[in-house]
């Protein structure tokens, strides 16, 4: 034999060494054992929400939007407003939204729209709004020179209430 082949196979002999559990035999596998899990508890499952409502313009007060669940809280994730018709020059849609976290009543703005930079606007974007189990989440809209009805609809989670 020559040099290359002396240590090519040489090589060979040192792979197969190193890597001999790679080619253990069935009965020499170690054991199976079991294993005591802590704490059986599955995370909390969520599940996906929408809802949508025509609030009715100058109609003066909070209009209901959703009623969370007793057992449930939720989380808005995203929400969006249609204002009915088309917004001319001077017009003005604002629309808000109100829940009750840890019994605190909140308001916040889910959008706005002109018709000065938004003709015919339709709008939406991200939130993190939350609300208390059993609690209402309504909505107002504040409106200058416009009639009609604007679309108010959201998306998010209920996850159950710990």
């Amino acid at each position: 034999m020559n040099l290359v082949r002396k240590i090519s196979m040489s090589f060979v002999i040192a792979t197969l060494l190193l890597c001999g559990n790679a080619f253990a035999k069935p009965d020499q596998a170690p054991p199976i054992v079991d294993v005591n899990v802590v704490g059986d508890e599955t995370p909390p499952k969520t599940q996906p929400v929408n809802a949508c409502a025509d609030l009715t313009v100058g109609s003066g007060s909070d209009q209901p939007i959703y009623v969370v669940p007793d057992d449930q809280r939720l989380v808005i994730e995203y929400i969006s407003i249609d204002p009915d018709g088309f917004l001319d020059a001077g017009d003005y849609v604002q629309v808000t939204v109100k829940t009750v976290v840890d019994k605190v009543e909140g308001t916040f703005l889910a959008g706005t729209a002109d018709g000065d930079t938004f003709a015919g606007a339709k709008g939406g974007r991200m939130v993190r709004i939350h609300a208390d189990p059993g609690s209402d989440v309504v909505g107002g809209v504040g409106t200058l020179n416009v009639s009609g009805d604007t679309t108010v609809c959201f998306s998010g989670e209920l996850s159950p209430d710990s």
